[in-house]
């Protein structure tokens, strides 16, 4: 199952590097050397980008933590 589900992960790589377009990196002269801390505060100011990412946190949260089985104790085996 393991095998099979890397298997279309590899092609669906493969598909996407042919398919999408070449992006050029920025050329040497004109790239900007902005430290991550400068990008972080650019994201955190996004607030668009900031509400959406707490509503997608808040559907998926607690999805997951109800269907999941780790929250719940596993019952002793019988004897």
């Amino acid at each position: 199952m393991c095998t099979t589900i890397a298997a279309v992960f590899a092609a669906l790589t493969v598909l996407q590097r042919r398919r999408l377009p070449v992006r050029p990196g920025p050329t040497q002269g004109t790239a900007r050397r902005d430290g991550v801390l400068s990008q972080w505060r650019t994201v955190a100011a996004n607030r668009s980008f900031l509400l959406f990412a707490a509503a997608m946190i808040g559907s998926y949260v607690p999805t997951y933590q109800a269907g999941s089985p780790a929250g719940r104790r596993p019952e002793p085996a019988p004897v």
